[in-house]
């Protein structure tokens, strides 16, 4: 059985879009096991003494039923520098525990972390979407491997838009900015264009 993960952040002990990471996971339970959680996700969430200030990291394991709760204090990573990798074969469209896919496209780049192609378009980093700047805009890719819980909620705010994205776009932006449940896209430096590294064929 497929087990599922969502990655919950909590900052000063209250969970962060709460409703968007129910949501889906209600909706990968249904699509790939055909049933509902068994126990209402709000009900095991209870952030253990200790870590009732900052920001905190809370990873569910569940299938059909929760498999586990863990925390820890969040660590962000820094990225400058990422290497345009193609895969047209990788589907991340449910939050899958496994992540082999990812560790392998990862073998052997020396950048800090990967921005994948697939079918030609944009899609995300191996653990964060992508946002460009364009103008006073910024826009995300429509074609994303996960739609993560921050990219939703920058998007039903009209913060965001999506729209396709290939790689020959990329020099009309001024920077990029990656972003996941734990972290807003501001919450870390920007990523230079020049500093998006593609080593695909044809475009050494």
């Amino acid at each position: 059985m497929s087990l599922l993960l969502e990655t919950i952040k909590f900052r000063d002990g209250i969970p962060c879009n709460l409703h968007l990471h129910k949501q889906r996971m209600e909706c990968s339970i249904m699509e790939i096991h055909k049933t509902i959680l068994n126990t209402p996700l709000e009900n095991l969430l209870k952030c253990p003494e200790g870590l009732h200030s900052g920001i905190v990291k809370c990873r569910v394991i569940y299938d059909t039923s929760i498999r586990s709760i863990t925390w820890e204090p969040y660590k962000p990573r820094t990225i400058r520098t990422l290497r345009i990798t193609e895969d047209n074969s990788i589907d991340y469209s449910h939050k899958y525990l496994d992540r082999r896919g990812f560790t392998k496209l990862l073998e052997g780049v020396t950048e800090d972390d990967i921005l994948i192609v697939k079918d030609g378009y944009i899609t995300d980093t191996s653990f964060a979407n992508i946002i460009f700047r364009d103008g006073n805009l910024w826009v995300t890719p429509d074609t994303p491997l996960l739609r993560g819980t921050k990219r939703q909620e920058l998007i039903d705010k009209g913060v965001i838009t999506d729209k396709s994205i290939r790689v020959i776009d990329l020099p009309h932006f001024s920077e990029a900015r990656i972003m996941n449940a734990m972290l807003g896209p501001m919450d870390h430096p920007p990523i230079a264009i020049s500093d998006i590294r593609n080593r695909l064929a044809g475009h050494q």
